[in-house]
């Protein structure tokens, strides 16, 4: 009696082992499945981001290259002897060559300018379509890829309107506009204050005046305004968001540009850069 009792026992455990065995089979499986998955798609996101950083360095021979030599901001001294940033725009001791567009128009007839923040890694052709969606997954070349390209504000008719809109995403491989949430810092903000905007018609430089984060809806990218005085308060409500301010007044600080990328302080976040177009 004790042997039957024995053989069912170790028959229940053996049973018992394989069910056992199966279940963690099973579940090695699925994890292997997991990552397998995983892996495919973080090689896929890998040769995505690869793809569109290859395309835009290509597009770079189309550009001129130009060293800039930074001139500090001009300063004053009030009568208590505090030194402040001056109403003025101090112009870099740099010239600027013309831009021939004609090989980047044979690609995309779309092309409106040429983007560059010296010493950062925004060196960009902008595009502008009649919808502000066509580009958001859309190279330059038409390829389907998340970096998307630069693209103008579809309201915007031109660079001598008084805010000129470039949206861009924010790429977690540094490319596109992902250097513009650096000028949160406020010493890459004092060093990185110049640009240089090539259209086939001019060339303007820029001088970055402003870097804030706001909401999507927070007004930033206005471009159309129903009166002068709307227009004056928005460059005051403009002036008064900015964190570093460099003493400019509303008053004849149109025409500027706005960059706008994603930031992640909170949900729908902004991160806007404001530079004065200047010739």
């Amino acid at each position: 009696m004790q042997k039957r009792a024995d053989k069912r026992t170790s028959r229940k455990q053996a049973r018992k082992q394989r069910k056992s065995n199966r279940i963690t089979n099973v579940i090695l499986v699925i994890c292997l499945g997991v990552f397998i998955f995983a892996s495919y798609k973080l090689i896929q996101i890998f040769l995505e981001y690869k793809a569109g950083s290859d395309e835009y360095a290509g597009l770079t021979q189309y550009a001129p290259t130009v060293t800039l030599q930074q001139t500090d901001t001009a300063t004053e001294t009030t009568a208590a002897g505090e030194i402040t940033t001056a109403d003025s725009w101090v112009k870099p001791d740099t010239s600027l060559p013309l831009m021939d567009f004609s090989d980047l128009e044979a690609i995309n007839g779309d092309v409106k300018a040429w983007l560059t923040i010296f010493d950062t890694r925004i060196n960009y052709p902008v595009v502008q379509t009649d919808d502000d969606e066509t580009y958001l997954h859309r190279t330059f070349e038409g390829k389907s890829n998340a970096s998307g390209c630069l693209f103008i504000s579809q309201y915007n008719t031109g660079f001598d309107d008084s805010n000129t809109v470039i949206y861009g995403h924010n790429m977690k491989n540094g490319s596109m506009f992902h250097d513009l949430v650096n000028f949160k810092d406020e010493e890459f903000f004092q060093k990185h204050r110049y640009g240089v905007l090539y259209t086939p018609e001019k060339t303007y430089w820029l001088d970055i005046f402003a870097a804030y984060v706001v909401p999507a809806d927070g007004g930033f990218d206005q471009v159309l305004f129903s009166s002068d005085e709307e227009e004056a308060a928005y460059f005051e409500k403009l002036l008064e968001r900015a964190p570093q301010q460099l003493g400019y007044t509303a008053d004849g600080l149109a025409p500027i540009l706005t960059l706008s990328t994603c930031t992640y302080e909170y949900n729908d976040a902004r991160f806007v850069v404001h530079a004065r177009i200047m010739e």
